[in-house]
């Protein structure tokens, strides 16, 4: 049966046909549905043209796949889901192959930034959970990339949450290019007979005499380390969590000014102390006793890596030692938070409702499980990528669905969006402190009867609190959403579809920084060409010419390499041994003063210029930070390191303002190199003792001294190839000797 559209949804869609819209619509109300029959719209409209449909996770991305699919089946040939799970190459060839292209936000980008995929022969773009379009999230990047590359650009954008914050909304309205907005809370004569109830219960449990005397010996903890923070800088108690991080924030840059000041480095000690206690405190209250003392375990695990004197502290505190006694004889005698025995009883007396239960906590999810199965109650744990592969996240929502299992048991990742059809109840297994989070919670029921939430709060607690800033923020947002038309100032999208010309008139500086070296022919040729296929040819041809830069793939979200993509240069990204940056055959090692006197105080500078030493490379000091200043150290030390470095390895030093003049460095360097070679022997060299340790230096981690040093010992390199593991290792260390006889003796394996 054909979908029919509502009329509020008639009506939201005639706005989206004409302007980029950004649509606020109660979850369950059928956003998605619009979506689709805006693509449907513009497919008929723009028939040789790419549509692309952006969801945060991977479930929710097949998932809008399955239900378009399902509503148009015509179109399942021309429809695909693309993810990170698939090989870039893969990738490629599907972008290329499909109209229909539903993908996760991070690898689009860093698709868009490898050069595998454009938007100059897309059309349409939509954005769901548009609310994160902020910072250095992915829709920000690519919003810009579409604007500026399709010739008919429309984007839709989709959210049931966007919060009360102005500054942010409108941020997101400039980052995604809206147009026009359109608003329904529920209120309106369009929608208002579509509304389904949702029946909010607020069950309130107090907590158990065991896990009392556990709190105080916390408290008693806590109290104690305020004390002495009063004794030492007559500092007053922080209120929350927030006056608790602010204040450590505080303190740390007061020692960077005064590294000497014994009071204030205890002090900080003292407060980090806090700062723990007080989460292990909040996990006692308001989530399981098993989680809490989990926690302690996973403390003692990190002090035995770090050496943590903050750890350290906190677990000989004669206090927080009893409480973990207190708390392990309780579990071992079945004693847990009351929570959880009240969760089995509504659970037990809703038998045969599909349920949804929302916890923070992996450790309390896998809790609550284990004591619904022992009441024989069938559960199923929904989590996100670090414990669930993504075919098992869609096995396990289709077999909630299909009612194999009552009882779903979700992380954060099930708050956003997923649309499993008839949720009876939904319930909190604690508030949390977000209007947002909070409606998308209870987003999961209510879609086409009457639903249910309820929401467990411990009294007295932390679970109050958060409870009532949730209910607080959300009356503030509703009442903000009817007036948000007259305070958002919506954007004037150009419709001018030769690009390179508004990149020229209007793009910022990094927007048109590869312009500057195009021949002024070029650019007037394609400013006159209204021909779309004659445009993409040159886009084609202009792609060839283009810088490109190697990147380590754990800067894909540093901002820079989004600005190089921005300046039109192709990032390839990479696992890289050594350094952050390859340009040409130059490594680049990139640090904020903040992380450079980190690695000097870790000694893990050292580590990284030993690595260095022997290679091409350049150190980019980035910050507007004074570098003495900031160290804590004494600024002679700090000297003595800026020689060493330039003069004992032999590398060089820039310093820059930020990330765009990184860019800016790295983009000359591009285009005056051309192309990376990561492994090059000039084939004009005629001193064979050059070639001879050319040859040994492309193995990992044998640098020039390495390589010398081997010669001066074996000779040559065929004695090198025969020499035992053994012998290699009393030159160059084990490690070496292993990675070279990987090299010389491992069959070669041919990749497809």
């Amino acid at each position: 049966m054909p979908i029919q559209l509502r009329e509020y949804q008639r009506n939201i869609l005639q706005t989206c046909l004409q302007k980029n819209t950004l649509v606020i619509l109660p979850t369950g109300m059928g956003k998605t549905i619009i979506a689709f029959f805006l693509i449907i719209n513009q497919l008929k409209k723009f028939p040789d043209q790419k549509i692309f449909f952006l969801a945060p996770t991977k479930p929710l991305v097949n998932q809008h796949y399955q239900n378009f699919i399902q509503s148009f089946p015509e179109y399942r040939s021309e429809s695909i889901v693309i993810t990170g799970e698939l090989r870039p190459e893969r990738r490629e060839i599907m972008y290329k192959t499909a109209r229909i292209i539903f993908v996760t936000p991070q690898t689009l980008q860093n698709d868009i930034i490898e050069g595998r995929v454009d938007f100059y022969n897309s059309s349409t773009i939509i954005f769901d959970e548009a609310h994160r379009a902020v910072g250095k999230y992915a829709y920000v990047f690519i919003a810009k990339k579409f604007i500026e590359q399709s010739p008919n650009p429309r984007i839709l954008a989709l959210t049931a949450s966007p919060g009360w914050n102005l500054e942010k909304i409108q941020q997101v309205v400039n980052n995604l290019f809206i147009e026009a907005i359109e608003i329904r809370i529920g209120y309106e004569k369009d929608i208002r007979p579509y509304i389904k109830k949702i029946d909010i219960k607020k069950v309130d449990v107090i907590l158990n005499d065991e896990l009392l005397s556990v709190k105080r010996l916390l408290d008693d903890a806590i109290n104690f380390r305020w004390q002495r923070l009063k004794e030492l800088l007559d500092i007053n108690k922080a209120k929350g969590k927030k006056e608790l991080l602010d204040l450590h924030e505080e303190l740390r840059k007061r020692l960077s000014q005064d590294p000497r000041d014994i009071k204030i480095r205890n002090a900080l000690i003292i407060l980090g102390e806090i700062i723990k206690i007080e989460h292990a405190l909040e996990l006692l209250e308001t989530q399981t006793l098993y989680t809490f003392y989990e926690y302690f375990n996973d403390l003692k695990e990190r002090s035995e890596l770090s050496r943590s004197k903050t750890i350290r502290n906190v677990l000989e505190d004669i206090r927080i030692r009893k409480a973990l006694l207190l708390a392990r004889e309780y579990l071992n005698k079945g004693i847990e938070h009351p929570k959880l025995n009240r969760l089995v009883e509504i659970v037990k007396s809703n038998k045969d409702k599909k349920i949804i239960i929302f916890a923070q906590i992996r450790k309390t999810v896998d809790r609550i499980k284990e004591y619904l199965e022992k009441e024989g109650i069938s559960a199923q744990k929904f989590t996100g990528k670090k414990e669930m592969k993504q075919s098992d996240q869609v096995k396990v929502l289709k077999e909630f669905a299909k009612g194999k299992f009552n009882v779903l048991i979700a992380t954060s990742i099930g708050e956003e969006g997923i649309d499993i059809p008839k949720v009876d109840i939904v319930i909190f297994y604690e508030p949390v402190p977000s209007e947002i989070r909070s409606i998308q919670r209870r987003g999961r029921t209510g879609r086409t009867d009457v639903g249910t939430v309820i929401m467990l709060v411990t009294k007295g607690t932390r679970d109050e609190v958060f409870y009532w800033v949730a209910v607080n923020k959300e009356r503030r947002m509703l009442k903000f959403i009817k007036e948000l038309k007259k305070h958002i100032r919506p954007t004037i999208v150009e419709r001018n579809e030769v690009m390179y010309k508004r990149q020229m008139q209007n793009g910022d500086k990094a927007e048109r920084g590869i312009m500057r070296y195009l021949k002024e022919n070029q650019v007037q040729d394609i400013q006159n060409n209204q021909d779309r296929n004659e445009k993409r040819q040159f886009s084609s041809s202009y792609k060839k010419t283009i810088p490109v830069v190697v990147a380590d793939y754990r800067e894909k979200d540093s901002g820079l390499v989004q600005t190089l993509a921005e300046m039109g240069v192709i990032v390839k990204l990479s696992n890289l041994n050594v350094g952050d940056y390859i340009v040409g055959d130059i490594i680049i090692e990139r640090k904020t003063v903040l992380d450079f006197i980190k690695s000097i105080m870790d000694k893990r500078l050292f580590n990284q210029l030993e690595k260095l030493k022997d290679k091409n490379a350049l150190l980019i000091l980035e910050g507007e930070e004074d570098l003495m200043a900031e160290a804590g150290l004494n600024p002679n030390y700090i000297r003595s390191i800026i020689l060493a470095v330039t003069l004992q390895y032999g590398i060089p030093i820039i310093r820059t303002q930020n990330f765009i003049d990184t860019a800016n460095y790295l983009y000359i360097l591009a285009k005056n190199l051309g192309k990376p070679q990561l492994i090059r022997v000039d084939r004009k060299m005629t001193d064979l003792n050059k070639i001879k340790v050319e040859v040994l230096k492309q193995i990992p981690g044998i640098g020039e001294t390495l390589a010398k040093r081997l010669l001066r010992k074996f000779k040559n390199i065929k004695n090198i190839v025969l020499a035992s593991k053994l012998e290699l290792s009393n030159i160059i260390g084990e490690s070496n000797a292993e990675k070279i006889k990987k090299v010389f003796e491992e069959d070669y394996i041919e990749t497809v």
